[in-house]
């Protein structure tokens, strides 16, 4: 038809073609009267100058049944509006048990509206459970590529579970050799701990020869509005790697603190804004998470607030509880580095997750067990004052002991605490009582090593042996970059620290450095 070749030949034209003058045009070729219902499906089908799916596909928040699909309409990821007119498009979607696509078994459409850059995250159900699909997005002529994401087990089920630990990703740092890994692995999902973006300002290489990798585009300035957020989700989504990973298999996201800003807590920021300027950018921040990550509906931002803590019940094997400490704490953070325990954090209404969370947490605790409850959260729980960033469970220890006394009290066995934030990864026994290795073990962290953020050091060197030698309860410290691995089953639970050989090389290779189980009931961690 005339409109939609002319209007099609260029995204630009057809942003700004007169509406009388294109009705007067279709009504003298058809002899019909338009209505605007009429118009509006003829504006909806445009051709773009470039691949509309320029930041990938991704799928994310599995249960037995359904999956959220993900993607963003922006043809130019970085330029001003992202090359494409500010209204609404119309997204195909379409999953299938097979790669190609011919057995599809459910569809739909959903809007991409300005109001969110142009995002949509589609909530799929009437899937099968601890199945593989294949799923791909359409809008207009143009086909996004064919993603994997998988179900997870239902009820009654208790099979091999194999999930992947990310986080801590700034750019500048290195190559993201993890996600190729991951991707090549295809894990039944990925949990991404936080600090998926850097929110400061960008550095240029000749700055500090060998500590930074690869300049942000345009060297932009710190993030503080939502245009500046986009642009940011933006260069680190058009990263091949990443896009591949989240191609392969589904995430479950939380966030930490670079999403907004460096060491935020509650309404506090630590270089000084009020507070009431500072939760505007906690908005943006929020708003920009939201719309470039594969979540629910149920965490669409409300201002600066968003629901983020969660459950997942995974068959009968882990009951996989996704953790907020972030928007709850009270306090203010720690000023400066230091070893000691913050002043505050020794207050006994001092508390890490807010009331709400630690009831709705400690009434999972007290239902129906599962073999394995985790604690999928961002910092470091077990106590380690070695540990310079003052960003972590030392500096609440009133709020640990209340979450180690619920676990005692509730007999809730099995305790896996998934963790990350301080750029190395460690595997840690968390003791009732951190001075006294003879107390009661009340379960295991797992702290991941970062995708490619700097640890405090480069080599885990002199510094990781004090560690391991001051507390007996840290059981491994590597300081190098990559992901964690973990394999489930009813009896035991193993862990594979997958990490790079040269961070500083994108086709670097990525292999097992240490392999860890816990026997179902034994709370001992044990090399393999």
């Amino acid at each position: 038809m005339f409109f939609t070749r002319d209007i099609g030949s260029n995204i630009s034209d057809f942003a700004t073609l007169n509406r009388r003058h294109l009705l007067k045009a279709l009504a003298g070729s058809t002899g019909l009267y338009l209505t605007d219902s009429l118009t509006h499906a003829a504006l909806a089908v445009p051709v773009f100058k470039n691949n509309p799916f320029g930041l990938g596909i991704a799928s994310g928040d599995p249960s037995a049944t359904g999956v959220v699909l993900w993607t963003k309409i922006i043809p130019e990821p970085l330029a001003p509006g992202a090359g494409i007119p500010r209204q609404r498009f119309e997204v195909e979607w379409e999953i299938a048990t097979d790669e190609g696509m011919r057995d599809v078994v459910a569809k739909g459409m959903e809007t991409a509206w300005p109001e969110l850059g142009h995002a949509i995250h589609a909530e799929a159900e009437g899937l099968l459970p601890a199945r593989d699909y294949f799923y791909r997005f359409k809008v207009g002529a143009e086909r996004s590529i064919i993603g994997r994401t998988r179900t997870l087990p239902s009820a009654g089920m208790q099979g091999e579970v194999r999930f992947g630990v990310v986080g801590c990703q700034r750019y500048e740092h290195g190559f993201w050799s993890a996600y190729a890994d991951i991707a090549q692995s295809k894990p039944d999902f990925i949990y991404h701990y936080g600090d998926y973006i850097y929110e400061g300002s960008a550095v240029k290489l000749s700055s500090a020869p060998g500590r930074y990798v690869r300049e942000l585009p345009g060297l932009p300035q710190e993030c503080y509005s939502l245009a500046d957020y986009r642009i940011r989700y933006a260069i680190y989504k058009s990263d091949a790697k990443l896009q591949s990973a989240h191609a392969a298999t589904p995430f479950i996201h939380s966030f930490d603190d670079h999403e907004v800003a460096n060491d935020w807590t509650k309404d506090v920021d630590i270089k000084g804004a009020p507070k009431d300027i500072f939760l505007l950018r906690r908005a943006a921040a929020m708003q920009a998470w939201y719309e470039h990550l594969p979540v629910r509906r149920s965490s669409l931002p409300r201002g600066p607030d968003v629901q983020m803590f969660r459950r997942f019940e995974i068959g009968d094997l882990i009951r996989f509880n996704v953790l907020d400490t972030r928007q709850y704490r009270t306090g203010t953070v720690c000023k400066g580095k230091t070893t000691d325990l913050c002043p505050d954090g020794i207050n006994e209404m001092h508390t890490m997750l807010g009331e709400h969370q630690e009831n709705w947490l400690n009434d999972g605790f007290k239902s129906t067990a599962k073999p394995w409850t985790v604690l999928a959260q961002q910092i470091l729980m077990a106590e380690n004052h070695s540990e310079t960033k003052p960003d972590k469970w030392d500096r609440a220890p009133a709020a640990r002991k209340r979450l180690f006394d619920s676990i005692a009290q509730s007999n809730t066995a099995n305790v896996v605490a998934l963790s990350g934030d301080v750029h190395y990864g460690a595997a840690n026994e968390l003791k009732q009582n951190f001075s006294d290795m003879k107390s009661k073990t009340l379960g295991i962290e797992f702290v991941g090593n970062s995708v490619s953020s700097h640890a405090a050091s480069i080599n885990v060197g002199p510094w990781g042996e004090k560690t391991k030698q001051a507390l007996p309860y840290v059981r491994h410290v590597d300081t190098r970059r990559g992901w964690t691995q973990h394999t489930v089953t009813k009896a035991a639970w193993f862990a594979d620290f997958r990490v790079l050989n040269d961070p500083n090389d994108d086709n670097t290779k990525v292999e097992t450095a240490r392999r860890f189980v816990v026997e179902a009931g034994s709370q001992t961690l044990s090399e393999v």
